[in-house]
């Protein structure tokens, strides 16, 4: 578990150090985390994600930065693993 999420750190600094320097604008008490549908009301908690489209996922805190990129990660590999065993 712990090298897990070593591993998601580790993959969050590179999605972020890969894109632009522009820092995306968070509403407070308007804008929701796309994690658990909580409004953003603290911006020293935030933290966003923006995938290299220019599609912006914003959080209310890192906690759910990092569940939402677990379970994408988690989603891939049963996609992964269902398209190796049809291959079968």
């Amino acid at each position: 578990m712990k090298i897990l999420l070593i591993n998601l750190f580790c993959l969050v600094i590179l999605l972020f150090s890969c894109g632009s320097s522009e820092v995306p604008s968070m509403k407070l008490n308007v804008d929701q985390c796309e994690y658990c549908r909580m409004k953003i009301s603290d911006g020293r908690f935030g933290a966003a994600l923006t995938t290299q489209k220019g599609r912006t996922y914003k959080f209310d805190d890192l906690i759910c930065l990092l569940n939402y990129i677990q379970r994408l990660t988690q989603y891939l590999i049963e996609c992964f693993s269902l398209l190796y065993s049809v291959g079968e």
